[in-house]
């Protein structure tokens, strides 16, 4: 069904029509006795380029547009003696457009189109618990209308608090796709959203020697002692033993499940002999959660742990070291990729070849000693 309306005593036309399988506006007007159109993603678009092809002001009975250079050009060429003062005309016009334009696009607070945004979006519960931090965090810093924020503000959010590069690439779309939602809606000009990310590189894998292990088997409380053996000896990520309850580590392997596994799939971690005589010789519950802090506070939880009783903490060096010393004993990357709960890419890019197949049988035969385990 079309829609007619006027801009600037021009009469327009809008109507929904499909394009390719996917819905789109056609904007229709009529210009030296043609019928002319174009398309747009939705009506706000449409209407939008109407007033644009309408603005201007009035000059001795003629509307002038800022940007029709060919009029601008006759002026110059018919009024050389007067061209400063037209000039000056002209650049006050361009302004004074683009403050009414401005006005007409409605006062819209960061923080309640973010509120909006995320209330239309859809995905996994990661995801979504993901994306509402970090945007949140962007209208905290932002207490001003959307159609205000400029690239340079977001670079400078971005640049200033230490986040790793991957991060920043992963928050630098969240914020893109946002602000592109905000034009779509009409609340900000469509424009460049073109601020400097720093491509992210991999780090290279880091991993505990043998020795490092036991020092720190040795030394690390007895109480969440068992995450750090399930870590080191069945390749969980931090998050998913932090999430883990003792009835789901059986003798037949220990089960991940989906809504505990970081990309949704149930999988079996394997119960190598050596991680067993650790779990006998720590104490192995029926029931109750394995760890005794959350998934969000893990890792400062471990950080804690290993400042106090001196060992370095490596980020992510449990599952690092689990993956390289597991491939190097089994020679093969998609069973150890399948026990890892990832792709057999990451398998053999990230760990192959990092440690001997020697240092890799050495690592599962680090035994728990004789006597009480921890402190």
């Amino acid at each position: 069904m079309s829609t007619q309306f006027l801009s600037g005593g021009r009469k327009f036309s809008i109507a929904p029509q499909l394009k390719n399988s996917r819905r789109y506006f056609r904007l229709r007007w009529t210009e030296a006795g043609k019928t002319r159109s174009r398309w747009f993603k939705n009506e706000a678009e449409a209407r939008a380029h109407a007033r644009s092809m309408t603005k201007g002001v009035q000059l001795g009975g003629a509307v002038l547009s800022a940007s029709d250079a060919r009029v601008w050009s006759i002026l110059r060429d018919e009024c050389p003696e007067r061209w400063d003062m037209i000039e000056v005309f002209r650049l006050g016009v361009q302004e004074v457009l683009k403050q009414e334009e401005a006005s007409r696009i409605p006062s819209v607070r960061v923080s309640d189109a973010v509120e909006q945004y995320l209330a239309s979006k859809e995905g996994s519960a990661g995801y979504l618990r993901t994306l509402s931090i970090f945007l949140r965090q962007f209208s905290k810093s932002f207490c001003l209308d959307v159609k205000d924020v400029t690239a340079d503000d977001v670079q400078a959010w971005l640049d200033a608090d230490k986040r790793s590069t991957k991060t920043v690439q992963m928050v630098s779309g969240y914020i893109k796709t946002f602000l592109q939602w905000c034009e779509a809606q009409g609340w900000r000009e469509s424009g460049a959203l073109d601020w400097k990310v720093e491509k992210y590189v991999p780090d290279e894998v880091t991993i505990y020697s043998v020795d490092e292990m036991r020092e720190i088997l040795r030394l690390w409380p007895k109480d969440s002692l068992a995450c750090v053996v399930i870590q080191a000896f069945a390749g969980l990520r931090s998050s998913e033993v932090a999430r883990l309850d003792w009835q789901d580590v059986r003798e037949s392997g220990i089960v991940v499940r989906a809504v505990h596994s970081k990309t949704k799939r149930r999988r079996i971690a394997p119960m190598l002999p050596v991680l067993k005589q650790w779990l006998e010789f720590i104490g192995w519950p029926e029931k109750g959660p394995v760890c005794p802090v959350d998934d969000s506070s893990v890792g400062t939880y471990y950080r804690k742990i290993a400042d106090k009783v001196g060992v370095q903490w490596k980020k992510n060096g449990l599952r690092h070291s689990w993956c390289s010393y597991r491939l190097a004993a089994t020679g093969q990357a998609a069973r150890t990729a399948l026990e890892a709960g990832h792709t057999v890419t990451i398998q053999s890019g990230n760990y192959d070849a990092v440690v001997a197949s020697e240092a890799g049988r050495r690592w599962f035969e680090i035994a728990p000693p004789e006597g009480r385990a921890g402190k």
